[in-house]
């Protein structure tokens, strides 16, 4: 017969009991410590430095401080750049066309291009290689020259840019009214009596208006008194001058044939007359004079350094002759400057005028009064910016002997350097291995500035920066054997690490803690993420009596199933270790249908075909080849439907990774034939692999999770939903509030039931309170799943204790299960101590009688609200086995208290 170690034996036995359709001891935290070496942590960030990037050769690093015996997880590692330059322009000062760059005359920190405009400014553009971009202050340059033959360069950031200037020009124009004159000079009597006095000569040779600006006139002379006796000079003679500048009321005229001066600028004329003829009153002369004047011509020397276009107005202030030194006053339409008055003391001879480096000489013989002269300016303007300022100031060599200068240009920043290569397709960026990783010369990456004229961004290469590497590894330690931890310090002196999400198992143990009342929870950590290696953890834990609630740190049903198992195992009563196990299932918004035959396990190969019923041309007949299939899948017994996804056409992308098209199901027509709403342009005629999938809504998630917690069907495993919990904005897997419950399980008397108890550590449950409805959240409930969800006060609490079988009270209620558990342990250790020391006799019988008995005298003991664990419990026999004389069988009836789950109130109206 089979052997059995002596020992305590206790059966789980239950009575049917009765129950309205209702909602529904130390944890043990199990799975991977990971080590991780992340870049944004400031703690880690250098542990994960591998020095600066090589462009030019690719190189292998050992993975820096990794733990001895960790395996570093491939698929996750990241490589960052700090400083990463990304060159996205470079002149070499040795080609034939970029020669033209060098130190600008006369600073330290400027370097000038003849031929390269660093930024579009108004109608000058760019230099065509910059691209949509112009060159930004801050952006990287290096500036290097090979002198004497050593190389020099200076790196530093570009600090602004100075555009070229255009000459300022200047013109100058005499107003069209300004003075000039013939030397003429005309009479004509106009008035009066006509006899023999008239005039004989007009002298203008004397003749200067300029100081009035008169150099032409007009003059009327009348006669208000008569001469006698044939003398003119006892007549009296009235001159009133056209410009009112020179009239004289009173003048005396010559003798007869002598010079009479008119007005007072020179003018002489000379009356005559016969027979002795005298003026006769009323007689009036008119006397047009024009002097002998050019016009005076402005000449503008010097250069304008004014910052605006202008016109300067030049007016004559004081006319005359230049050796009366007339004078000039100047303004400008814009009344940026004002001068004067300034003397004009020669002919040619120049003069400085306003404030901006102006001087003007005139030629002629003078200036007249009033005259004006206009000189137009234009401004230097701001040309191509063919220069940049820079940060710092170039060493001497490359200012000396003014060298050709090459410029690399580049945007400096960090960056995450993505795998694979954005210009190479099929070529990486970095390699993950198990023992290396290697950084690839040549690594590109973008900037959101640098794109080409569609708007897609244009690969860079990153010439120099600082490399880092963050990688996440299977750490070994805490996988020798189970530990506790009564505190978060605890955790991290024996796993390391963090309470964070990266760091699950540490977060696990640390939400168990929040909830255990102050219980120790126990933990261990597995050599990877493996069902080997949670089998080498459970099997650790297999002895340990204090070990009660298993929370497997993971989403694997493998996993998963094998805990399930243990936990079965264990609670047998040759082994006496009562065990549940708490788990939770991801809700996937996509699940697979059909990808295989049920018997071969081979995928499925189908063609997709013409349909000869559509109107047109339409490939979307899926058929199904079954042949060599004993047992072929059937589509409708696989239970594919209108809206699932076919997926097919796969091949393998540049980087080896699998792609796909996917078309919707139609119709399905029969067990191998599909009929798609819409198919690929051209058939599929050589039969190739199909996958079908389902997209899931609310509901469909909701029955997707039920079955899984369905199939386990235990009293000893609870499905935690929701999958994701969320904790100061940190989105955690459901296993983590798994371990809270356990944790909160273990902190409250075996009996206390937790349908409405409140869970810590968390402040939102967005999976059960948004995208489950409560008929979703009622059928997960139909099939076992333990929900926790959130009131509108914001407490996250259980909503029903339910365990994966609902086959009655008994099996579903978790404070049931925990309460006949801990009353099992308390039975065994109440008889283990007989064992192997005492006899099969009636008075050992006596004995273990009355200790059974002072058990179930402490068991009836009431707790606070909770009441006792049990409200009555018989030992209703105890006698020797008739078949094994070495065994005592006893039987004890107890009688438990139940969850209150529901209050019926009746009102009788």
């Amino acid at each position: 017969m089979a052997y059995i170690v002596p020992q305590a034996q206790v059966y789980q036995e239950f009575n049917a009991t009765s129950v309205a359709n209702a909602n529904p001891l130390q944890a043990f935290i199990v799975g991977p410590n990971y080590q991780t070496i992340r870049y944004a942590q400031a703690s880690e960030k250098q542990l994960g430095s591998l020095g600066a990037y090589n462009a030019d050769l690719a190189t292998n690093y050992a993975w820096p401080n990794l733990q001895v015996g960790a395996v570093v997880i491939q698929g996750l590692t990241q490589l960052f750049i700090d400083n990463a330059l990304l060159r996205y322009y470079y002149v070499d000062a040795g080609s034939s066309n970029t020669t033209s760059t060098f130190a600008a005359d006369g600073y330290k920190n400027r370097i000038h291009s003849t031929s390269i405009n660093w930024v579009t400014y108004s109608s000058f553009a760019r230099n065509v290689g910059l691209g949509n971009r112009d060159v930004t202050v801050g952006d990287t340059v290096t500036v290097s020259a090979v002198v004497s033959g050593n190389p020099v360069s200076l790196t530093t950031y570009v600090a602004g840019f100075i555009n070229d200037m255009t000459a300022s020009s200047k013109s100058s124009s005499a107003d069209s009214t300004n003075a000039v004159g013939t030397d003429a000079g005309t009479a004509t009597q106009t008035s009066g009596t006509s006899n023999n006095v008239a005039v004989g000569t007009v002298s203008v040779a004397a003749y200067d208006g300029l100081a009035d600006g008169n150099v032409n006139e007009v003059y009327t002379v009348t006669v208000t008194t008569g001469s006698i006796g044939g003398d003119a000079t006892t007549a009296v003679l009235k001159v009133v001058s056209a410009s009112g500048n020179d009239s004289v009321s009173t003048v005396i005229p010559a003798a007869f044939g002598s010079a009479t001066a008119i007005g007072t600028r020179g003018l002489e004329v000379t009356w005559t007359t016969s027979a002795s003829n005298n003026f006769v009153a009323g007689q009036v002369w008119r006397i047009v004079v024009s002097q002998n004047y050019a016009a005076a011509v402005a000449t503008v020397t010097g250069t304008y350094t004014g910052a605006t276009n202008t016109t300067y107005v030049v007016t004559v202030s004081a006319g005359g002759l230049y050796a009366a030194n007339p004078t000039i006053t100047v303004s400008t339409t814009t009344g940026i400057d004002v001068g004067g008055p300034y003397a004009i003391t020669a002919s040619a001879t120049p003069v400085a005028i306003g404030s901006y480096g102006l001087s003007v000489a005139f030629s002629s013989t003078g200036l007249s009064l009033g005259d004006r002269f206009y000189i137009v300016c234009t401004a230097p303007a701001k040309a191509a910016v063919k220069t940049i300022v820079l940060g710092k100031n170039l060493p001497a060599a490359l200012i000396t002997g003014a060298p050709a200068l090459s410029v690399t240009l580049g945007i400096q920043k960090n960056i995450q350097v993505s795998e694979n290569r954005l210009d190479v397709p099929g070529q990486e960026n970095f390699v993950s291995t198990l023992e290396y990783v290697t950084v690839n010369a040549g690594i590109t990456s973008a900037d959101s500035t640098w794109v080409d004229d569609t708007g897609n961004l244009i690969p860079l290469p990153v010439i120099s920066g600082d490399v880092f590497v963050q990688y996440k590894a299977f750490s070994q330690v805490g996988t020798d054997a189970p530990y506790t931890a009564s505190t978060e310090a605890d955790i991290i002196t024996y796993l390391g690490g963090a309470i964070d999400a990266d760091h699950e198992l540490q977060t696990g143990i640390a939400k168990a803690l929040a909830n255990s009342n102050g219980v120790p929870v126990y933990f261990m950590a597995t050599a990877d993420d493996t069902l080997a290696s949670y089998e080498v953890a459970l099997e650790a834990v297999t002895d340990n009596t204090n070990i009660y609630a298993i929370v497997p740190m993971t989403f694997d049903r493998a996993i998963q199933d094998e805990c399930a198992a243990h936990v079965q195992t264990m609670s047998t009563p040759e082994n006496g270790r009562w065990r549940i196990t708490w788990v939770s299932t991801q809700g996937l918004s996509e699940i697979p249908v059909s990808q295989t035959h049920p018997t071969s396990g081979d995928a499925l190969l189908a063609t997709i075909v013409v349909d000869p019923n559509a109107p047109t041309t339409q490939y979307t007949i899926v058929d199904l080849v079954t042949t060599g299939e004993v047992t072929p899948l059937s589509f409708v017994t696989a239970g594919v439907k209108v809206g699932d996804v076919v997926r097919a056409q796969y091949t393998l992308d540049d980087y080896s990774n699998p792609v796909f098209s996917e078309y919707v199901v139609a119709q399905v027509i029969s067990d191998d034939s599909l009929r798609l709403v819409a198919g690929p342009s051209v058939p599929v005629s050589v039969a190739a692999k199909i996958e079908i999938w389902r997209v899931l809504n609310s509901t469909g998630i909701a029955n997707y999770v039920g079955s899984k917690a369905a199939a386990f069907a235990s009293r000893r495993v609870y499905n935690v939903w929701p999958d994701q919990a969320v904790s100061a904005g940190v989105t955690y897997p459901g296993y983590i509030l798994a371990a809270a419950l356990a944790g909160l399980k273990s902190g409250v008397v075996p009996q206390q039931g937790l349908t409405n108890v409140a869970v810590a550590g968390f402040d939102a449950v967005p999976r059960s309170t948004r995208l489950m409805s409560v008929s979703d959240l009622n059928t997960l409930a139909g099939d076992g799943v333990y929900i926790v969800t959130q009131n509108p006060a914001g407490t996250i609490y259980t909503r029903h204790q339910l365990s994966t079988d609902n086959s009655d009270l008994n099996m579903q209620e978790l404070s049931v299960t925990t309460n006949v558990d801990s009353i099992s342990y308390l039975l065994l250790e109440t008889v283990a101590p007989f064992i192997g020391k005492y006899n099969t006799t009636p008075a050992t019988s006596e004995l273990v009688s009355v200790a059974i008995g002072h058990l179930a005298t402490s068991l009836s003991a009431s707790v606070g609200t909770t009441g006792p664990q049990v409200l009555d419990m018989v030992l209703t026999s105890l006698a020797a086995s008739p078949i094994l004389a070495d065994r005592l069988v006893a039987v004890v009836t107890a009688d438990l208290p139940y969850p209150l789950n529901i209050i019926e109130v009746h009102l009788v109206v």
